[in-house]
C-alpha cells in the first residue's frame, strides 16, 4: 500500500499505523441461493467462525435449514423470491436492480418456457416492469443464403391427374372410442 499525503498536511509516521490480520468479521451474513453451507465451498471451510447460525439468513429457492432466518420458497428462481422481498419490505427498486432481477427469472426459467412458472412468478415480472424492466432481446445471427448447386428445381405445374376422392371431405376418427 502506499499512502501519500495531501500537501501540507503531515506525513505518516510507522508508529500512526498498526498491522495486523484477521479473517473476515461481520455482525451479520445474508447468503442467497444456497442449500446449505457446502454450496459455499472452501470460503465456508476458511471462515469457519463467520457463519455462525446465530447471525445467518438464508435466502434460497432452495429449501435449506442452516441459518437463524430462513426464507426458503420453491420459487423459479432466487430473483423471483429476491423480487418478492423487495416487495415485501417496501425496498426501493431502480431501474437496474429491475433489470438484473428479469435477467435472473429469465435465466432461471429458459426464457419463461421451464415448468416451474407459476402465478408469482408473473407478479415478480409485472412488479419488475413495472420498476422499468425490460426484456433482454435475443439476437439471432444472421446467416447468408447459400445456393446449393445440386438442389433440384421444383416445377410449379399441376399434375396431370388427381384422384377423384382427393377434394372429397374425409371423416377421421380418433382412437378413443365413446
Amino acid at each position: 500500500m502506499i499512502i501519500n499525503p495531501r500537501t501540507g498536511v503531515a506525513p505518516v509516521t510507522e508508529k500512526d499505523v498498526t498491522f495486523s490480520y484477521s479473517g473476515a468479521v461481520a455482525d451479520l451474513v445474508i447468503i442467497l441461493g444456497a442449500s446449505d453451507l457446502r454450496d459455499l465451498g472452501a470460503l465456508a471451510e476458511r471462515e469457519n467462525t463467520l457463519f455462525v447460525q446465530d447471525k445467518i439468513i438464508n435466502i434460497s429457492s432452495q429449501v435449506g435449514s442452516f441459518g437463524a432466518v430462513n426464507l426458503t420458497d420453491p420459487a423459479s428462481s432466487n430473483s423471483e423470491l429476491i423480487t418478492a422481498l423487495i416487495k415485501e419490505l417496501s425496498l426501493p427498486l431502480d431501474i437496474d436492480i429491475a433489470n438484473n432481477l428479469m435477467q435472473g427469472i429469465e435465466a432461471a426459467t429458459s426464457g419463461l418456457s421451464a415448468p416451474n412458472l407459476t402465478a408469482d412468478t408473473f407478479e415478480a415480472l409485472a412488479i419488475l416492469y413495472r420498476a422499468g424492466a425490460r426484456r433482454q432481446t435475443a439476437t439471432i445471427p444472421v446467416r447468408e443464403a447459400k445456393i446449393v448447386a445440386d438442389m433440384p428445381i421444383i416445377d410449379n405445374t399441376t399434375p396431370a391427374s388427381i384422384k377423384e376422392d382427393w377434394l372429397q371431405p374425409k371423416i377421421f376418427k380418433g382412437s378413443k372410442s365413446n
